[in-house]
């Protein structure tokens, strides 16, 4: 019992901390993002590299994605 006091001290500390380094990022136009935007995004940049292994010799670094035109 002694110890579960000092446990949610700490606890709570963090979660102040977490709290204030959250506003911070929004304050500066950062926004958590969620696992689906974010699985979209590697699924991306897979099929962009997969593009470019096959046969994209000398790449510019333009994006390589053949539906580039159609995310926007």
């Amino acid at each position: 019992m002694i110890l579960l006091v000092p446990a949610a001290l700490v606890l709570l500390g963090f979660l102040a901390y977490s709290v204030l380094i959250d506003r911070r990022a929004r304050h500066r136009g950062s926004r958590n993002r969620d696992s689906r935007s974010m699985e979209i995004d590697a699924r991306e940049v897979r099929r962009d590299l997969r593009a470019w292994k096959r046969g994209a010799v000398g790449n510019s670094g333009e994006d390589l994605s053949w539906m580039s035109h159609r995310r926007r």
